[in-house]
């Protein structure tokens, strides 16, 4: 049986199985089972301190991904904390003795409390490392077929922006919903991480961009026809920045109909 995940106060007990039914996905990492994660992500990630495990948890009144500590799974970290980080071996070590295995019917874990049970590891950007990433949300639609091969279709904003940036890694997010890019280059002064909203036809797409103080939580879900390895993209980074800031529109949660202007007067002639 799984076990329950508890909730918010107040509100009923969840079982995992929950998680999986609310994103509406088999969690991928069975995606890569039978080769090393290692072999599947660039070895410029592969070679510094900045990992971490992360675990769904239901708080505040949503599912998040909370970082937690790969030497002491059951314990929320600040993962802008240098510290708290790990190589990637240790991390993956502990996403290996502390995962949930994800089926079609459940969830199990050889861990019986939900504490000490993770999902996944996580890459986290630092001031003193050179990368920096792109998360493209609500770009993707997927589905499984009767074997459980995956399939997926990338929304033309999406493919519009990774057109932008060819020669570096990227990579499903673990909701099967996002693509994220990973490359080596950093923001100028004065260009703060953000979050830009209204993409796709019906506004729910989301960019973000960040070099430090955030991480992103790793599949190895390799978009195809792409290099494994970061390119070094710091000026291309910064022009999209520059042009998604220039026609910054207010956050919205769920706009009623498609932004009259359409997303090309976000990107502009980024080509």
């Amino acid at each position: 049986m799984p076990h329950a995940r508890p909730g918010t106060p107040g509100a009923p007990r969840r079982p995992y199985r929950s998680v999986m039914n609310m994103y509406n996905f088999r969690f991928p990492w069975a995606a890569v089972a039978g080769r090393p994660l290692c072999k599947a992500l660039p070895a410029e990630m592969i070679a510094v301190d900045s990992w971490l495990v992360w675990a769904y948890w239901h708080t505040g009144g949503r599912w998040a991904k909370q970082p937690r500590c790969p030497a002491r799974s059951g314990t929320c970290i600040d993962s802008t904390d240098p510290s708290n980080l790990v190589p990637f071996r240790e991390a993956f070590a502990c996403f290996n003795r502390s995962r949930r295995y994800y089926s079609r019917l459940s969830v199990r874990c050889p861990l019986a409390n939900p504490r000490f049970q993770v999902d996944g590891v996580g890459f986290a950007f630092l001031k003193s490392h050179p990368f920096a990433g792109v998360d493209l949300d609500k770009c993707v639609r997927h589905r499984f077929d009767d074997r459980g091969g995956l399939s997926y279709e990338i929304e033309g904003w999406a493919e519009d922006i990774l057109a932008l940036f060819p020669d570096t890694y990227a990579e499903l997010s673990p909701s099967l919903t996002g693509v994220k890019l990973f490359l080596s280059g950093k923001l100028a002064p004065g260009r703060p991480g953000a979050k830009f909203t209204g993409l796709g036809a019906d506004g729910r797409g989301a960019i973000e961009i960040y070099d430090s103080d955030r991480y992103f939580a790793t599949t190895g879900l390799g978009l195809p026809n792409r290099p494994l390895a970061l390119g070094a993209l710091g000026p291309e980074l910064n022009a999209f920045y520059d042009r998604l800031n220039a026609a910054r529109r207010p956050q919205v949660t769920a706009p009623a109909a498609p932004p009259p202007q359409g997303d090309c007067a976000i990107l502009g002639n980024l080509s």
